[in-house]
Formats: structure tokens, C-alpha cells, sequence
């Protein structure tokens, strides 16, 4: 059971990102808004807004965004000129202990190149996929080398040898994001529509 929870945490964080590196593969980009060349000084969460309008604007509701950690902490973490924390930067956490900003589920992963972001309707991405499959088995190794450009066996080493046994993990999913459904995720870098929201 040991085994189990320490495979099933790396095959968590790993699922992760994976589906977060095809997610960013599939989003589209920032198209613009009427609010771009509105905004005086414009800070990462008007960015975050101008991303979501256009995502309403498409029809689609805005409610996860992906963003590295070093750019999340960046947000949360701004102030304004009198060094009062922006109203819209203080985290909520809720009584499921997932966090939220601009009422949106924040994920945090490096997989996220920093200062990007993905903003999208979380629903509309379709994973479809299988159970868990543990396999408890023995197995036998075996080294090979070169001797005069021959490929040979050096040493074989069986697990019943040597009292040891393998635990293959599986696990088959596909994802992906209906047709109908394209644009409803946005990857962008902050600071370029940070640009282009300023006056």
C-alpha cells in the first residue's frame, strides 16, 4: 500500500504535466480587446482581465488559470503606489483549500514558462481516461557491451536471484479540446498584453 500512494503522488505530478504542456500546445493567443491602450498603468491582473473579456466575449466562461509559480507570486505580491496590496491580488482560498484569484482556480506549474500565463474555460477540455493498472511481477536484467563491433551479453540478473521484485505502473488517458470548442483557452505573456492594455 506504501508503494501505491508513492506511485500514485508521482503519477499525479507528472499527469499534471503533461496535460498542462498539452494545454499550452492547444490555447490560442491574445487577440486584443476593446480595452487595450485604455489602461494608465496596467498591472498583471488587468491582464488577466483583458484575457478573460475576450474569452467572454467568445461566449466562453473564464474559471482556471495556469500560471508558473514565480508569476503567480508576482501578482499576488503587487502593491500599488502606496504599497497597499491590490484588492484584486489577495488570494481566496476556499473550504476545498483550492486557491483562487479573480474567482478563477489557480494551478501552479513550471511547466508554465515564466511570465505566461493560460486562462480557459476548464470544463471544455475533455480528458478521457482508464484506471490505474499495478502490475507486481518479476524480471530479469540483462547488460550487453561490444566485443569487436558485436553486440554480446555481459551479465544477466534475475529477480527470483535476488529476492527483489517490479511494480509496473500503467495508466492510458487521451485529452484533448473539441473543434467547437478552440479558443476557449488563451496562453499570452503577461507584460506583452500588459503593453498593449497601456495608453
Amino acid at each position: 500500500s506504501k508503494i501505491k500512494d508513492l506511485f500514485n503522488q508521482k503519477l499525479l505530478r507528472d499527469y499534471q504535466a503533461v496535460l498542462t504542456t498539452q494545454i499550452a500546445a492547444a490555447a490560442s493567443s491574445y487577440a486584443g480587446t476593446e480595452l487595450d491602450g485604455t489602461i494608465v498603468t496596467p498591472t498583471d491582473f488587468h491582464a488577466f482581465g483583458a484575457v478573460c473579456s475576450q474569452l467572454e466575449t467568445l461566449g466562453f466562461t473564464p474559471n482556471i488559470l495556469l500560471i508558473h509559480p514565480q508569476s503567480k507570486w508576482r501578482a499576488i505580491l503587487s502593491t500599488g503606489t502606496d504599497n497597499h496590496f491590490n484588492l484584486a491580488s489577495i488570494p481566496v482560498v476556499g473550504a476545498d483549500g483550492v486557491m483562487r484569484l479573480l474567482d478563477m482556480v489557480v494551478v501552479s506549474s513550471p511547466k508554465v514558462t515564466a511570465g505566461d500565463a493560460i486562462i480557459g474555460e476548464a470544463n471544455l477540455w475533455k480528458i478521457i481516461e482508464e484506471p490505474v493498472n499495478l502490475h507486481l511481477c518479476y524480471g530479469v536484467d540483462v547488460t550487453t557491451g561490444t566485443v569487436s563491433s558485436t553486440t554480446v551479453v555481459t551479465a544477466v540478473s534475475s529477480d527470483v536471484d535476488n529476492n527483489r521484485m517490479r511494480l509496473i505502473g500503467e495508466f492510458f488517458y487521451h485529452s484533448f479540446i473539441p473543434g467547437n470548442y478552440a479558443g476557449s483557452f488563451v496562453k499570452f505573456t503577461i507584460d506583452t498584453v500588459k503593453s498593449a492594455l497601456e495608453v
